[in-house]
């Protein structure tokens, strides 16, 4: 094997699904005739298991090996799992010291700054990593052209924006993704799928890089999204999705498109997705064409419905309708049958935390499936890819800045970034009697023959979770069994 790629999405309740940036990647190289092995779900197997694994797949002619960071490193959780990620790497680099370290990922500028002076990073990927990959791949492997590196906090950066010495680029318009046998598919899993890049919008709050495109650019053809489904199906029985589109609904066009395409598929499909409230309510045809297509679960970023707070995010309209009409949509247009998650976001001015719950009684009073709150992130990090607005001009927006215990966190005057924590915490304790199944956590009791319409309508206290567990852990050692077979 040339190229291993180590990832996992360390979520707080134990959820199980596959991050594609890795598996992306994987495809990619292999449409340059390397081998490659993707090793998902570090997190729930132990040392040992993952040293076996490496131990199986590592040989001579293995140069890279590399993490696919999907974490947020202020997860005590996942800080956990960074320990374990280092340990991993620091045992394989001394037994194996040819390996070339790489990382990327969301989180690639916090692993920059963690491990500076290449303390366990030879190499860390800024953006997408296709054709960045491939490069270094080129030059380690093929002994091709040197790549161009950037020197950040003592490390080798290379960003998904510097030019690539080899004649063909990615274009995610047609991308052809095909999950391999060695990704070991379970029957019937549910997998996440790409179906374009880029949001339209530019939320003030938005880390992500590819915000502001037009709804028209960086999607994928249908006829490839179509191609992939089928393959999927008729090798491992896969029918259920999570829609990785940073917007799905963006083009009212494209959501017809894919409704109709759904119609040539020989299953029923099911899906969960990310989608914009204020464009359903704009375009109400989409709202059927939604629920035809397979809509299961979805995911609308309400952030808050504080008039002000709403309009300084750049989501004005939520502040303004979102009350009204997400009950209605929910209730009366879907009649209950998506599991939605709304999602909000405390410490926004100047949004106070009683406020906050106020939303809490709301969702509760309104019977809103499932809600969540996160804490308002700001980073002071300007060199990475992942910049907000906030982040660039916090002091513009009201936001200062203080320090506490050696971090520098942010302020205001109802607020700070400690505070915002805690308030998440205890807005959480409120809310989590109330929360029944909704869109990613939904379709992944699909993975383990549990019924998923049933299981929208139910609170998540009143599942049987020790039979889930049971069925995850069966999951967990069928791939584990395979990786080592």
């Amino acid at each position: 094997m040339e190229v291993i790629l180590l990832t996992a999405c360390v979520t707080g309740n134990n959820i199980l699904y596959r991050p594609i940036g890795a598996y992306q990647v994987a495809w990619y190289l292999r449409q340059f005739d390397y081998e490659v092995q993707v090793i998902d779900f570090l997190h729930r197997a132990s040392d040992e298991v993952i040293f076996s694994i490496l131990d199986r797949y590592i040989t001579q002619e293995t140069k890279i090996i590399g993490y696919g960071a999907m974490l947020g490193l202020k997860d005590p959780e996942a800080r956990e799992f960074l320990n374990k990620i280092e340990r991993i790497l620091r045992r394989t680099k001394k037994k194996y010291p040819w390996l070339t370290t790489v990382a990327g990922g969301a989180a690639a500028a916090d692993l920059n700054r963690l491990y500076r002076n290449k303390s366990l990073f030879d190499v860390i990927f800024f953006g997408h990593a296709e054709d960045t990959m491939l490069a270094l791949a080129n030059n380690l492997i093929r002994n091709g052209p040197g790549v161009q590196f950037e020197k950040l906090e003592g490390n080798r950066i290379i960003r998904e924006s510097f030019v690539m010495p080899h004649s063909e680029k990615f274009n995610i318009e047609s991308n052809s993704h095909a999950w391999h046998d060695r990704d070991f598919i379970q029957p019937g899993e549910t997998l996440p799928i790409e179906l374009g890049r880029g949001c339209i919008f530019k939320c003030k709050f938005c880390q992500y890089p590819y915000i502001g495109k037009n709804k028209k650019d960086f999607n994928r053809c249908m006829k490839h999204v179509k191609h992939e489904m089928l393959r999927n199906y008729e090798k491992w029985g896969v029918t259920n999705y999570y829609m990785l589109d940073d917007t799905f609904n963006a083009d009212e066009e494209r959501v017809e498109a894919f409704a109709n395409m759904v119609k040539t598929l020989p299953f029923k499909l099911y899906y969960a997705t990310y989608l914009r409230l204020d464009l359903i309510a704009a375009h109400p045809q989409t709202e059927d064409m939604l629920l035809e297509s397979g809509l299961l679960g979805a995911y609308f970023g309400i952030e808050t419905l504080n008039p002000e707070a709403s309009v300084l995010i750049g989501k004005s309209w939520n502040g303004k309708h979102a009350r009204n009409y997400l009950p209605e949509l929910y209730h009366n247009k879907w009649k209950k049958d998506v599991g939605l998650r709304a999602g909000f976001i405390c410490g926004i001015p100047p949004e106070t935390f009683q406020e906050c719950q106020e939303t809490n009684q709301w969702c509760i009073d309104n019977e809103i499936p499932n809600w969540y709150w996160h804490p308002l992130y700001i980073n002071r990090n300007n060199y990475s890819e992942f910049i907000s607005e906030f982040d660039k001009n916090s002091e513009k927006y009201g936001f200062e800045w203080y320090v506490d215990n050696g971090v520098v966190l942010w302020k205001t005057a109802v607020c700070n970034e400690r505070l915002a924590w805690s308030w998440k915490h205890r807005l959480m304790q409120q809310a989590n009697p109330y929360q029944k199944n909704a869109q990613w956590n939904l379709l992944e009791l699909g993975n383990y023959g549990i019924d998923m319409h049933d299981a929208k309508n139910k609170l998540r206290k009143d599942l049987d979770w020790s039979k889930i567990n049971f069925k995850r852990n069966v999951f967990l050692q069928n791939y584990f069994n395979q990786l080592l077979s």
